[in-house]
């Protein structure tokens, strides 16, 4: 109903009021509102209407998925738009004549004007759906999901940009050997970009403080990784609590600071940060032995959420 609506440009069954009565044409009667005759492209109502596969077929199986859907609305407008750049051609005189400031902007052509995503390269998963394949127990499909990362992260989404970095920076795909520095580095960025202002992602601040912390494919920068911590910590990311309680404990960067280390520490074992919980357990039950805290690492993830 939607592609209806979209063609038509107005409201299905705008004249009913009795909703019972479009309950009965819809559900018993199975109508459908019609398209109007010569406006709507012939191919954008066989996608809706055909009786063989269109997005209406009474049998979900024979409906088109939505990566066919993508791709015939893509081609719809491709051909209206050579059929409309045909019908309006003018001689060069009148080109010339007629020109408007709107002709002297640079760099102004369909792919400025239209976001196209590719989907026949990674099927029609979502974002959501590459992280949930990429967390299976047993690897999921991995490369699939590396593809809808890559084209999303292009677009611009937060989310895509991050698992992006991630795959790079702890080599999933297995790539050559001579290409791992490089793909530090362009991880480093994108975690830096999704741990933004505007992305505010805690894991990617974790990570970002963590490639700072450890100068991976980045200058190494401790004072800098302590402020990324801190941002993911107050996001509420347990690891990165202990990473900056550790760092507060041991003056990493910054001056040291026993009573706030502790207190981070003692956050991030208190969310179940799991060398947070191991350390404050042994140090509780053994306070003779509190050179244990010297012991500490930096995190670089949250073991529940490595793949």
């Amino acid at each position: 109903m939607l592609l209806w609506e979209i063609a038509e440009l107005k409201v299905p069954f705008e004249n009913e009021t009795d909703i019972s009565h479009i309950r009965n044409l819809v559900v018993k009667r199975n109508y459908r509102e019609k398209f109007t005759p010569g406006i709507v492209p012939q191919a954008w109502t066989d996608l809706v209407s055909s009786s063989s596969n269109g997005v209406l077929h009474q049998d979900p199986f024979m409906r088109p998925s939505f990566t066919d859907m993508f791709l015939i609305i893509k081609q719809i407008l491709k051909d209206n738009q050579e059929k409309s750049t045909s019908s309006s051609l003018k001689d060069e005189t009148t080109l010339k004549n007629e020109k408007t400031n709107e002709d002297e902007i640079e760099g102004e052509d369909e792919d400025d004007q239209i976001i196209q995503i590719d989907f026949s390269k990674f099927g029609d998963l979502s974002v959501e759906e590459a992280i949930a394949e990429t967390k299976k127990s047993n690897g999921g499909d991995r490369l699939n999901a590396w593809k809808c990362f890559e084209v999303y992260a292009e677009l611009g989404d937060i989310k895509a940009k991050y698992w992006k970095g991630y795959f790079l920076y702890y080599d999933i795909l297995k790539w050559p050997e001579e290409e791992k520095e490089k793909n530090k580095i362009s991880a480093a960025q994108l975690f830096k970009e999704a741990a933004s202002d505007e992305g505010d992602m805690a894991e990617a601040q974790l990570r970002y403080g963590f490639c700072l912390f450890k100068g991976e494919g980045v200058q190494k920068d401790q004072a800098k990784a302590a402020k990324y911590f801190t941002r993911s910590a107050n996001n509420g990311n347990p690891t990165a609590m202990y990473n900056i309680g550790n760092i507060y404990y041991h003056g990493y960067g910054i001056p040291k600071n026993l009573k706030e280390g502790e207190r981070y520490l003692r956050l991030a074992a208190y969310n179940q940060q799991k060398q947070a919980v191991e350390l404050l357990r042994w140090h509780e039950e053994d306070k003779s032995h509190g050179d244990k805290l010297s012991k500490i690492n930096i995190c670089s993830s949250w073991y529940e959420e490595r793949v």
